[in-house]
């Protein structure tokens, strides 16, 4: 193992392997297949896996099999099961995950040659993101993957270590795959890889050159279903961390609860509202409408609507403070990691999606660590492919 391990550091060319998971279909994976490619790197090989294809997807197989291998699953295999098995058919050193509909930006330069030497001196390597801004809640969504590099750009640059990642774009050396023993068999099986690389002491960077650009739910409903799925597997996640994620808020306090307020901003407001004195009733009102939530997952909406309502007739001063806080710290940040930054864009992300995404996590905890029985209810048919 030592031995494979030094090779794999010491080798003056490293071999990249792109791992593309599809299920079904994607519109973004042909126009990707053909930038990788055309992509000058010379030592790459590429692999895209589908479960369940559909016509266009064959149609993709047969026009590009002669420069991808390609593993189609006639049936549904499941997203951590197929990028598993094909790393077995894999040599790269470096091996670089992108989801179906992801897009490479336009640029003379090799992406792969960026992500090589990026990752040099690292062990796993976050590539930033961008949504393709095609759609008001795709605008707005923009802003959640820019909180999130942030959040970990702040974990790169203060313990060089990683805890959580959006898997949808990475690129991890093979011997630390290896060691890791590959995905699990979870519903966040990014984020449950990046917290066991900070266990074994991997280091970590956020990308400073590479970007990819990334399709989101073109509707609020279709975003909602999503970040429902992501709710649960994040509550999943804590559940089976939470001792471990104690552990680190006592040894990199400034750390953990910066890169929180950054990955969500309406954290300031929810801070600086549990800091002006409330009411008993009001507090009540709160806890039942998030038990029945709980209990009731199809009135998560509605409850939002209501709560978002009570803290607005109680807090509008205090919405006007947090947001003038935060304004500016997240200007100075879009300006240092490369993003686009509208103030009216952001000030309804701030508003509406932010909150709206934490209740959502609040919620999910709930469900999984207070009521009982309730995971077992869950359509991971309709939830997920990833299991």
């Amino acid at each position: 193992m030592r031995a494979r391990i030094r090779d794999a550091k010491d080798s003056p060319k490293k071999t990249v392997s792109v791992f593309i998971p599809v299920f079904r279909e994607s519109i973004l994976l042909k126009p990707l297949l053909e930038n990788l490619i055309k992509d000058p790197y010379p030592h790459k090989e590429i692999i895209c896996i589908i479960d369940e294809p559909t016509q266009k997807s064959l149609e993709t197989v047969e026009k590009f099999k002669s420069k991808v291998r390609f593993i189609v699953n006639g049936h549904r295999k499941g997203k951590v099961n197929a990028l598993n098995e094909a790393y077995t058919f894999s040599t790269g050193e470096i091996l670089l995950f992108l989801d179906g509909d992801c897009k490479l930006p336009d640029s003379p330069q090799s992406f792969l040659e960026k992500v090589v030497d990026e990752i040099r001196d690292v062990e796993i390597l976050d590539i930033r993101k961008k949504t393709l801004r095609n759609s008001l809640i795709a605008k707005l969504t923009y802003y959640d993957y820019f909180c999130h590099s942030i959040g970990n750009h702040i974990f790169s640059k203060t313990i060089g270590r990683c805890l959580a990642f959006n898997g949808a774009a990475f690129a991890i050396k093979r011997y630390a795959f290896d060691m890791l023993g590959g995905f699990r068999r979870v519903l966040s099986e990014d984020s449950d890889l990046a917290i066991r690389s900070f266990l074994k002491g991997f280091k970590f960077k956020l990308s400073e050159n590479v970007e990819v650009y990334t399709q989101v739910p073109p509707s609020l409903k279709e975003w909602y279903v999503q970040r429902r799925r992501w709710g649960i597997g994040a509550a999943l996640w804590i559940r089976e961390y939470y001792k471990t994620l104690a552990k680190i808020v006592v040894e990199h306090p400034k750390t953990l609860f910066s890169s929180m307020f950054a990955v969500a901003p309406s954290l300031t407001f929810l801070l600086l509202t549990t800091l002006m004195p409330t009411f008993s009733y009001e507090n009540l009102i709160v806890l039942l409408l998030t038990i029945v939530a709980a209990k009731l997952s199809f009135l998560i909406p509605s409850v939002y609507v209501a709560l978002i309502t009570l803290l607005l007739l109680r807090n509008v001063l205090l919405l006007a403070m947090s947001f003038a806080i935060v304004i500016p710290l997240y200007w100075w940040a879009s300006k240092k990691l490369n993003y686009t930054f509208n103030p009216i864009e952001f000030a309804l992300y701030y508003f509406l999606l932010s909150p709206l995404w934490v209740l959502i996590i609040i919620i999910s905890l709930i469900r999984i660590f207070l009521v009982k029985g309730t995971i077992l209810k869950i359509n991971l048919e309709n939830l997920n492919w990833k299991i």
